[in-house]
């Protein structure tokens, strides 16, 4: 299985599952991240926990692909100093973290108690090929689809299972795992990278941040119609930021929006200047 299948990087659009979801949940976020580049109003715990937890979860893998696998207390160290590196950025670049009713060593406890979980239940005979695999490939509608794949394994000859992990407080709903892009997006690159793979799965491995934590595992199936899907909302994608035309999706995601008060700002303005540039 090749690292990757472009022998250059083409002057084309770039495209991946988190800028086609942000940009069907909400344009003025995608302009806000992706064209205006604009820093957020605070760095969210949840995003940078994840971010740690996906650090220790990877160092994981590698172990199991190098046939030695980590003991708990090495995964604890990964995400430990994962976290406290990341907090120590958000602090010192002035994008504070927002404990909300949490702090620094809840938060690495709940980490420690669900990783001790995530330890215990893996299959230690994964056969693991990869681990945060970069992709990076060319695609009909004129554009480079990429990203980074948390884990994948073989699942036999010329079989795959891609496993993407996640954490989270609830379970994924039924459609949720019909309709998201991000197994869409990945098993498409997959097929272009292993065009002789006879199989490829996707697997959502979540990692429950509940009370008694727990790792619930989701197969995802995608078929011929999902794949023509997803070339239809790239070929949408493309034409809707094209135009530069970026309006406001209002409605409960807003509450979670690192750029929600740059937004709400940006309305509120005198009345004279909003007849010239309306919302």
């Amino acid at each position: 299985m090749p690292d990757q299948i472009m022998d250059e990087a083409p002057a084309l659009p770039h495209v991946s599952h988190t800028r086609l979801s942000t940009w069907l949940d909400c344009p003025k976020k995608y302009e806000y991240s992706y064209v205006l580049e604009a820093e957020e109003d605070g760095t969210s715990v949840p995003l940078v926990f994840g971010s740690a937890i996906h650090e220790a979860v990877a160092a994981f893998f590698e172990g199991l692909k190098a046939k030695a696998p980590l003991i708990l207390d090495e995964v604890h160290a990964a995400f430990e100093r994962a976290f406290a590196d990341e907090v120590y950025v958000a602090e010192t670049m002035g994008c504070p973290m927002e404990w909300g009713d949490t702090n620094f060593e809840e938060t690495v406890e709940k980490g420690q108690k669900m990783l001790a979980c995530f330890v215990d239940k893996v299959d230690r005979d994964l056969d693991v090929m990869h681990t945060e695999y970069a992709f990076d490939v060319k695609t009909a509608e004129g554009c480079v689809l990429k990203g980074f794949m948390d884990c994948v394994v073989r699942t036999g000859e010329n079989s795959y299972k891609i496993i993407e992990l996640k954490t989270a407080k609830r379970t994924y709903t039924q459609d949720r795992l019909l309709y998201d892009l991000q197994p869409t997006v990945y098993i498409a690159a997959l097929r272009e990278i292993v065009p002789e793979a006879d199989k490829i799965e996707f697997e959502y491995w979540l990692l429950m941040k509940t009370k008694e934590p727990d790792l619930k595992i989701l197969p995802v199936v995608r078929n011929a119609g999902d794949l023509q899907e997803l070339k239809d909302t790239i070929r949408g994608y493309l034409l809707g930021i094209s135009t530069g035309a970026f309006p406001r999706r209002r409605g409960w995601l807003c509450d979670y929006c690192g750029y929600a008060k740059a937004c709400r700002a940006s309305c509120d303005q005198p009345q004279s200047q909003q007849a010239a540039d309306p919302c």
